[in-house]
């Protein structure tokens, strides 16, 4: 006698609120763990033992504990609808986002750049959400689902992060399992994707410290000394770049 094979209720979706339907008529998705659940062979029993494992507890929790948040709390109405407002004039935008680890839930500030012709560069965020991974296609639905809430899919023209692979699939951009791809093929083929000035940075000082020959390191520290030693201009610069980026200026002392 064949075994019986189990399809989705809608009953199952009214018992269980945090799930979807899944790609197939024998699975559903899970929101909270954004994973599909086979229920081919025990029906309503699989998504009670999913909802019964570690992962789908933790977050949930996560969840729970970030719904604030998500929301922006009180005052989100009232900025979204300034922004809106701001929006209607602009014709372009990009958009640029980051994960920040909040205890087992990884937060994700949704920015939005563009110009002012009145006041110039202006960065807003417009969103903030939380989801239980950071893969491309993650978080490029979430980039997708802010947006079009925002109903500005089709002003972003650019998109903006730093330049790991799940952004921009390397340094050629030629993979297509990368957020960069997604966002291309959904708004713009044209969208122009801009990699953080900051993290090139620091790979290339990275990059030129591996090849320092460290033979020459204390004539490289005299060197450095020197050019700050006795030039007051300078050393005002010194200080200036240490105020930008948040370092306190510490005198060099002679040696």
């Amino acid at each position: 006698m064949p075994k019986r094979h189990c399809k989705v209720s809608d009953d199952y979706f009214k018992e269980f609120p945090s799930i979807k339907k899944g790609k197939t008529d024998d699975e559903v998705c899970c929101e909270i763990c954004n994973c599909y659940i086979n229920i081919t062979h025990k029906g309503k029993k699989d998504i009670v033992n999913h909802n019964e494992t570690n992962k789908h507890k933790k977050n949930l929790r996560g969840q729970s504990e970030t719904s604030g948040l998500q929301n922006f709390g009180v005052l989100e109405p009232h900025s979204l609808k300034f922004i809106n407002k701001q929006l209607n004039e602009i014709l372009y935008v990009g958009v640029s986002t980051d994960a920040s680890n909040h205890n087992s839930v990884k937060m994700f500030p949704i920015l939005i750049q563009y110009f002012d012709q009145h006041s110039g560069m202006k960065i807003k965020v417009v969103d903030l959400q939380s989801i239980t991974g950071e893969t491309s296609e993650m978080v490029s639905e979430m980039l997708i689902s802010s947006l079009e809430k925002l109903k500005l899919t089709e002003k972003c023209i650019a998109f903006s992060g730093d330049n790991c692979n799940t952004n921009f699939g390397g340094m050629r951009r030629t993979c297509t399992n990368n957020i960069f791809f997604r966002l291309k093929a959904k708004f713009n083929e044209k969208l122009v994707g801009v990699g953080c000035p900051a993290h090139i940075l620091n790979n290339t000082i990275h990059t030129c410290c591996d090849s320092l020959p460290f033979a020459d390191l204390e004539s490289i520290v005299f060197k450095i000394f020197n050019y700050f030693n006795i030039y007051t201009v300078r050393v005002a610069s010194l200080r200036e770049f240490c105020d930008f980026v948040g370092s306190g200026y510490q005198q060099l002392l002679p040696f």
